[in-house]
């Protein structure tokens, strides 16, 4: 299925990849990392993530400024780009749901990411 398909398929697209990756984040089977940057004026704001499994590696983010804001989505496999999305704003296939749906996905990846470290620790002898 490409990405680039009408909203009501995509968004599902989007959401079953992001399952996947936040199961295989929990599972230990993806690695995740996340950063957020704010600039000291605090006029804008991103919050980034990468989830790779091997040679599969997903990009994902948002960001709002005194622009607007917008959402980014890269899927690639090895040295090849397979999919991607990369909205703003003022673009006219602009998402608020496929933003929002990233963004909560930003929080749920990056808790899962914590949640098996904190595993991890308990795990050490003491």
């Amino acid at each position: 299925m490409n990405i680039i398909e009408p909203e009501g398929n995509r968004i599902g697209y989007i959401k079953k990849l992001l399952d996947k990756i936040h199961n295989g984040v929990i599972r230990k089977t993806w690695k995740f990392e996340c950063c957020v940057y704010e600039d000291d004026t605090h006029t804008s704001y991103s919050k980034e993530g990468k989830a790779n499994s091997g040679e599969f590696v997903v990009k994902l983010g948002i960001w709002d400024d005194v622009f607007g804001g917008g959402y980014y989505l890269k899927i690639e496999n090895g040295s090849e780009e397979k999919e991607k999305v990369d909205e703003r704003t003022e673009s006219p296939t602009f998402s608020v749901d496929e933003y929002k749906l990233i963004k909560e996905y930003l929080k749920k990846l990056d808790a899962a990411k914590w949640q098996t470290k904190s595993v991890d620790l308990d795990a050490l002898p003491e």
